[in-house]
């Protein structure tokens, strides 16, 4: 395993498990995951954190498939698809070094999209001879954007961006998350920025290209999601499944973070937002910290309004104060909270707050930029009418919390 130009490790099959073993004399500045803490190469860790690189659920099973492996086979999965992952790291066999690679970009062609509409991102892109791998369960290729020119990496070159395409399930997601990601703009958060794009073989719809975090300058940066961090499989990101919580992953922020109070009040603010416009999907593999070029809280990705869709859950993937449905999270849950966290529970509020009033008054202009963007009216629409029901039922909240604390 690479970081760069950096062999920092292996990881190896023992006792029908995966393993990660730092290689002797690595630099601690290479430190793979908080929950990988450097060492000179005596330890073996568990290979949790690199299953975190696969694609979820459905994908990861049409991906095994196509490969005739099992699902839990990780080496082989990552060795099919692991030369360029969320991060700074290329998963590559033993006997290959990335530098030895000829980078270089192919066209994304026309016919290269009709084998993703008819097989899949997955099959089409092995087809290719791809190694390319992102997390999640939704379609989306890595590419290099040169312009109005999208590019897919070949021979180890880093992507620049995330090329989303519909859903055949929810129709109108990619104008759904730019409208979100437009709006988390303006209630205040640092989130990533996209941009809609006509592809040939989409009859009218339009994919989401997203501009990645972990890559700048034509380098690769290494971050890590809150997964990785606290040592969980991608299987425990809700935290239904009993694992990660909100206070744990601001625990992760105290503890690893550069600016910390920034940070803790920044996944606060995220936290506030999700409640306040309708996104139940925040979990931990959707909050990332960057590792380089120091430890700092990712801008904010994936942003859905999945109350959008009535199939959906209606409960937070992370609870505030010990409560799920977001209509009901008030500034006592968020009091609560803070207790859990070790956060000033006034300043908990005040965030919380805040973002009511920013989700409140940027809603409408949202919807307008998401639109002149080229977002289709209808989906826009549709999410904007959930985020207003939304952000009545949060400042419903305020009113009744304030109501019972006066004297």
């Amino acid at each position: 395993m690479w970081w760069g130009s950096q062999l920092v490790g292996e990881l190896f099959d023992e006792e029908e498990r995966v393993w990660f073993r730092y290689r002797p004399k690595t630099p601690s500045r290479f430190q793979v995951s908080r929950s990988l803490p450097v060492d000179d190469g005596a330890t073996r860790y568990s290979g949790v954190f690199f299953s975190n690189l696969l694609p979820d659920g459905a994908q990861r099973e049409r991906l095994a498939r196509r490969l005739g492996v099992s699902e839990g086979n990780t080496i082989a999965l990552l060795r099919a698809i692991g030369g360029d992952c969320a991060g700074a790291l290329s998963i590559v066999p033993a006997n290959e070094e990335p530098l030895s690679w000829a980078a270089r970009f192919e066209p994304m062609t026309k016919e290269f999209l009709s084998e993703v509409q008819e097989k899949g991102v997955i099959a089409a892109t092995i087809d290719a001879k791809l190694r390319l791998s992102l997390a999640g369960a939704q379609d989306k290729i890595p590419v290099v954007a040169r312009g109005d020119d999208l590019w897919l990496p070949s021979g180890g070159a880093p992507s620049t961006h995330i090329l989303k395409l519909p859903s055949r399930t929810y129709r109108g997601l990619c104008d759904n998350e730019l409208f979100m990601l437009i709006l988390a703009r303006h209630a205040g958060l640092d989130a990533v920025t996209a941009k809609l794009v006509s592809l040939p073989h989409l009859h009218g719809q339009k994919a989401l290209l997203v501009e990645r975090y972990d890559r700048k300058d034509g380098e690769r940066l290494h971050q890590e999601d809150m997964c990785q961090a606290l040592g969980h499989p991608p299987s425990e990101k809700y935290e239904a499944d009993g694992r990660p919580t909100l206070s744990a992953i601001i625990d992760v922020i105290r503890s690893s973070s550069m600016r910390a109070l920034e940070d803790i009040e920044a996944i606060i603010r995220r936290q506030a937002f999700n409640c306040a416009a309708g996104n139940n999907d925040g979990h931990a593999k959707n909050v990332s910290m960057l590792r380089e070029p120091e430890v700092r809280l990712a801008p904010a990705y994936d942003l859905v309004c999945t109350r959008s869709w009535d199939e959906l859950s209606k409960d937070l993937a992370l609870s505030v104060g010990g409560r799920k449905e977001a209509g009901f999270i008030s500034p006592a849950a968020w009091r609560d909270e803070a207790k859990k966290s070790a956060v000033g529970p006034k300043r908990a509020v005040e965030i919380f707050e805040e973002t009511i009033e920013a989700v409140k008054a940027g809603a409408k202009l949202a919807a307008e930029e998401a639109m002149e963007a080229g977002a289709d009216g209808r989906a826009v629409r549709n999410a904007l009418s959930k985020v207003e029901k939304q952000v009545r039922g949060a400042a419903r909240q305020v009113s009744l919390d304030a109501k019972q604390r006066r004297p």
